[in-house]
């Protein structure tokens, strides 16, 4: 067992939060097998790695640039949001590739930096995985910062304002740290594991909720061309016995294996805009949940849109599913990606789940978090980390379609900004092929031919999705 030793020269540095980052770094699925980290000097150490740069270190001994930025024992409200909105990012070149941190608003504008140099790395390493993965800047949000919703609104978040929020950044700051201590860190194809949030079960549930919805088209859309289809629509099911547009599940939840695959269901809630279309108790509700445990799906809770705050709400809709399933709930993702630091992470643990899986972008696709695979957020509070961990959600399918057309779904997607949207799932996935995980997230209700070309969703999806993930 490889043994590192980090000696800390940061004054006032919190070691609760470096053992943090130092567990992160021995579990990370890039990490050497059996790498094990210590704060305090043994004998048994194979590697020094110093931390707060050493001026003139010993020649077993590889210094790390930085001051703990972050780590430090400092109260959370001490830091300023307004600090981290003037950063920009810091770019690092190491062995032909590109790697992003924090310059903390000192060197902007001094061009590319050696990721290591002279047997010492430049970049504050620790502190950059810290901010990233305990996902500070959220807990420090002011409310000019939250959107609609409640949720820090993407154009705020350091990595969506730097651009660099299609890339790993961790991940490939985890990689090359191995590999500047010597080691051949893993190399993995990314992991693309399959979701689905199940909001909706029906579209048309009877003459009634067709002249609602056709209402509402109307009034919202002005689109006499996209009301004609949805008149189309529901005549057409209606005269042919066709199944409902939204019952896709059927080859929707694939056979195929692709990682842990988590189908989540909305099981209350009594917001009738966005939630309360359908009861999990109904027959329809309890032949799809069969289904999806037949063809080997983990069903997951999907919490109301105001349980994110509302442990008893967030409760009651867990044990609801629970007995409607006839299983042991252990993942959640939040309806609307609903989050607030740090209410919801501690229902979350309070509940005794073991995964969730809502931290990903609303609008946009990429890694909210820094990295797609499972670890666990930091509890502030309490100065730990929280026990569960956070499967971050990096590809959403309304997401990713909305950056070719912000509108939609209340307008309908052309035929070139179908293509448009192929080429960025395209170009997202070929970019990141290796050393990351991808957990995605398609809803049975996107693939409406009212909204899209259906059939050409859902040849998108079965190639470059599903298939792509069993390479």
């Amino acid at each position: 067992m490889p043994v590192i030793y980090v000696q800390n020269e940061s004054a006032g540095l919190l070691p609760q939060r470096l053992r943090y980052v130092l567990d992160i770094l021995e579990q990370h699925p890039l990490a050497p097998p059996d790498v094990h980290f210590e704060m305090q000097k043994t004998s048994a150490a194979d590697f020094t790695v110093v931390y707060g740069g050493a001026a003139n270190p010993a020649a077993d001994c590889i210094p790390v640039e930085g001051s703990g930025k972050f780590l430090l024992e400092k109260k959370l409200e001490e830091y300023r949001p307004g600090d981290i909105q003037n950063w920009k990012k810091r770019i690092f070149s190491f062995d032909e590739k590109v790697l992003y941190g924090l310059d903390f608003g000192k060197k902007s504008g001094v061009g590319e930096t050696p990721f290591f140099k002279d047997g010492k790395i430049e970049m504050d390493i620790f502190a950059n995985l810290f901010f990233h993965l305990s996902r500070m800047e959220e807990w420090i949000c002011t409310a000019d910062q939250l959107d609609a919703h409640e949720r820090m609104q993407a154009g705020k978040q350091f990595l969506v304002r730097e651009n660099i929020a299609h890339k790993p950044v961790v991940d490939q700051i985890v990689s090359a740290f191995y590999e500047c201590l010597g080691f051949a860190p893993q190399r993995w194809p990314a992991i693309i594991s399959l979701t689905h949030d199940i909001d909706l079960i029906q579209k048309f549930k009877g003459f009634g909720n067709f002249i609602r919805q056709a209402f509402g088209l109307f009034y919202h859309q002005k689109n006499p061309t996209q009301l004609a289809r949805f008149k189309f629509q529901f005549f057409k099911t209606r005269l042919s016995g066709k199944a409902d547009p939204f019952d896709t599940f059927h080859w929707l939840l694939a056979d195929e294996r692709v990682g842990e695959r988590v189908i989540y269901f909305l099981a209350g809630g009594s917001r009738a805009k966005v939630e309360n279309h359908f009861s999990i108790k109904s027959p329809e509700a309890r032949r799809i949940i069969g289904l999806a445990k037949e063809r080997g799906y983990v069903i997951g809770l999907h919490p109301s849109y105001d349980a994110h705050t509302d442990g008893q709400l967030f409760e009651k809709q867990k044990q609801t599913l629970e007995e409607v399933a006839q299983t042991t709930i252990r993942h959640s993702r939040q309806h609307y990606l609903r989050w607030k630091f740090p209410e919801t992470p501690d229902l979350i643990e309070k509940s005794g789940l073991a995964y969730d899986s809502t931290l990903g972008f609303a609008d946009r696709i990429g890694f909210r978090c820094g990295t797609g695979f499972d670890y666990p957020l930091y509890n502030f509070k309490e100065e730990r980390a929280y026990h569960f961990l956070e499967r971050p959600l990096v590809l959403m399918d309304v997401a990713w379609l909305r950056e070719v057309l912000p509108e939609f779904p209340q307008r309908r997607l052309s035929g070139e900004q179908m293509d448009q949207a192929d080429q960025k799932l395209e170009d997202f996935l070929s970019a990141n092929e290796w050393n990351t995980a991808i957990c995605t997230n398609f809803h049975n209700s996107v693939f409406d031919s009212v909204n899209l070309d259906a059939d050409r969703l859902k040849k998108i999806y079965l190639e470059k999705i599903v298939r792509a993930g069993n390479k």
